[in-house]
Order: C-alpha cells, then structure tokens, then sequence
C-alpha cells in the first residue's frame, strides 16, 4: 500500500523507468531485423517514459531542497537505480541502432 505522495512519486519513477527500459530493448530487437521505423517509435516511447520518470525525480528533489521531506528511503535509492539503468539503456542503445543501420547500408550498398 502506498501511504504517502513522495511513495507514490517514487513507485512512478519505479514504473515510468520499466516501462521505458522494456520499449528499448523491444527497439533493439526491431534494429536487429532492419525494422527501423518500428526502432524509432519504440525509442520515442522509450523517451516519453524517461522523461515522465525524471520529471517524478525533479520534484522530489525540489521538496528535498524546502526540506518539505527529508528522509531517504530504501526504495528511493531502488527508484534511483531503475532510472539510471534504463537512462544507460537508452544512451547504449542508439550507438547500437546505429551500428545496424551501418550494417543494413553495407549490406545493401552491393
């Protein structure tokens, strides 16, 4: 049970950075087959969720500076690390969506 707003912000960042993380590695498999626009939509959705899990972010940390909630929890630091994650995720893999757009132009190239 979720007891209070800054829990439920953080169960969000929990699901928005899950979420996102499933939609990228969905996109790479979609690279892997040369789908590239299918890549592209899932990485936009990829994005979307990462931008609504920061934004969760952002304003837990403005209440940690009123000092409206001070305490650090546990699941917190396990929010935290989902995001960072799939944030690591995204970044890793549009130098992979590059290399198989690489591979698919000097395959096609012949």
């Amino acid at each position: 049970m979720i007891e209070s707003e800054y829990e439920r912000m953080i169960v969000e960042i929990i699901s928005s950075s899950g979420t996102a993380r499933s939609h990228i590695f969905e996109a790479l498999k979609e690279a892997k087959e040369y789908n590239f626009e299918k890549m592209d939509e899932l990485l936009d959705m990829a994005d979307n969720e990462l931008n609504i899990a920061h934004s969760f972010q952002t304003n837990i940390i403005r209440e940690e500076i009123k000092k409206e909630n001070d305490s650090v929890t546990l699941l917190m630091v396990h929010a935290q690390d989902h995001l960072m994650a799939s944030m690591l995720a995204r970044d890793f893999a549009d130098d992979i969506a590059n290399l198989y757009r690489e591979i698919y132009d000097l395959k096609n190239s012949k």
